[in-house]
């Protein structure tokens, strides 16, 4: 319910409305779609205002994104990404599997994409994507400590390169717009932050 307030000015009255819940009300709720990557929800609500609407929301379940720094390079892979239709330089990053906590699903993401295992892990923050549109938490780990072993990939990554991009060279290609993964550029982000403190 919102509470409405009429104020008294010197130029005349003025209307106030308060929202105290700005969550819709939620009549029902169906997944009508799914597949082994995610889900879309479909909901009928009845917004603050009182109008009904709908809302089509993806469910995904956590990201993770893993930050590999060595001799002042990161490691970085390289693919096409079919949705965009091009190639994009990222962080390697994948979705976690069912029952899989979020540290679990970027050790295997990592040992998968690029071979390596790392003996040292910390998780320095979280972010989530597509508020507009999807449920999605990312979570973005530095890993240390590593060891090259063989990669695993799927047919969707059977043409995936990585390579120990120097800083500078990473920054650089941000600048040029060479990389534009959101993921990638919000862990990025996230890293510089905590490194300045």
């Amino acid at each position: 319910m919102p509470l409405i307030y009429l104020l008294r000015l010197p130029s005349g009255f003025f209307c106030v409305t308060i929202y105290l819940n700005m969550k819709p009300q939620v009549l029902s709720s169906e997944i009508v779609h799914e597949n082994p990557w995610y889900k879309i929800r479909h909901d009928k609500l009845v917004w603050t205002n009182g109008k009904a609407g709908e809302y089509f929301v993806v469910e995904c379940p956590p990201v993770v994104v893993i930050m590999c720094e060595q001799d002042k390079k990161f490691l970085t892979v390289n693919l096409y990404r079919y949705p965009i239709d091009r190639n994009s330089i990222e962080f390697p990053t994948g979705g976690t599997k069912k029952n899989e906590t979020p540290i679990e699903g970027a050790k295997r993401e990592l040992k998968e994409e690029t071979g390596y295992q790392a003996s040292e892990w910390k998780e320095i923050g979280l972010f989530t994507s597509f508020n507009g549109m999807a449920h999605t938490e990312i979570h973005v780990f530095i890993a240390s400590g590593l060891t090259r072993g063989e990669c695993v990939l799927d047919d969707a990554e059977s043409d995936m390169t990585h390579i120990w991009m120097p800083v500078d060279e990473w920054r650089a290609k941000i600048r040029t717009g060479e990389i534009i993964d959101s993921e990638s550029l919000a862990a990025w982000a996230m890293y510089q932050e905590k490194k300045s403190k």
